[in-house]
C-alpha cells in the first residue's frame, strides 16, 4: 500500500473524525463508567492484543481498524472506523515490535468510552500493550496535546494529522475527541517506549 495514500487517509481521519463522534454523547459526565474499570493489569489480559492504562483503570482489547467510505457534504470520502467496543489500531501505522508510530483511537463519550479521561493523563503515566502472543510492551506518557478541530483551517488540520502519521520515532499515540460535551477538539497523548 502506498505510504502517501496512507498519509492522505490519516489527514482525512483528522478532518472527519468529528463526524464519528457523538456531539452530546457524554452529556458532560466526567469519569469512566464503572463497567469498564478494572484493576491495573500487569499480566496479559484474556483477550489479545490489548491495552491497559493503569492511571485510568482501563484495560481493553485492541483491533486493527481501517477506513470506510462515507458521504460527507455530498462527497464520498474515507473515514476511519472508530469502534465502540474496542480500542482501534489505525491500519498502516506501526505495530508492536516494529519501528514507527503506533496509533490507537477510541471513543471517550460513546460505546464503552475506553478513552474517557485521556485528557487527565500526566507525563510519566504508564501505558501497557500486549501483542497477539501475550508479550508485554511498556510506554510512558511524554506529552499530551489538546488540538482544536472545529473552526480551524485545512493547514492547521494537516499539521495536527502528523500525530497519526505511521513513520517517525518509535512511539505510541492515543487519539480521541474532546471534550465530552462537544467534541470540538482532539486529545492526543504521545508515549515513548520504556527503556
Amino acid at each position: 500500500m502506498n505510504r502517501r495514500w496512507i498519509f492522505v487517509a490519516l489527514i482525512v481521519f483528522f478532518l472527519l473524525l468529528l463526524a464519528s463522534c457523538s456531539p452530546q454523547g457524554g452529556k458532560g459526565e466526567p469519569g469512566i463508567p464503572t463497567a469498564i474499570r478494572s484493576t491495573p493489569a500487569r499480566s496479559a489480559p484474556a483477550i489479545l492484543p490489548a491495552i491497559s492504562i493503569p492511571a485510568l483503570g482501563v484495560t481493553a482489547p485492541v483491533k486493527d481498524v481501517s477506513w470506510k467510505p462515507q458521504l460527507v457534504e455530498g462527497k464520498l470520502v474515507d473515514v476511519w472506523d472508530v469502534p465502540d467496543d474496542v480500542v482501534g489500531h489505525l491500519h498502516g501505522t506501526a505495530w508492536l515490535g516494529g519501528a514507527g508510530n503506533i496509533v490507537l483511537t477510541a471513543h471517550h463519550n460513546r460505546g464503552k468510552k475506553f478513552f474517557a479521561g485521556l485528557d487527565g493523563l500526566k507525563k510519566g503515566d504508564e501505558i501497557l500493550l500486549w501483542d497477539e502472543a501475550g508479550k508485554r510492551y511498556g510506554y510512558r506518557v511524554e506529552r499530551k496535546l489538546i488540538l482544536p478541530e472545529t473552526g480551524v483551517g485545512k493547514e492547521e488540520r494537516r499539521e495536527h494529522a502528523r500525530y497519526a502519521a505511521p513513520g517517525g520515532e518509535d512511539r505510541l499515540t492515543l487519539i480521541s475527541c474532546w471534550p465530552s460535551w462537544s467534541n470540538t477538539h482532539r486529545v492526543v497523548v504521545v508515549a515513548l517506549p520504556e527503556r
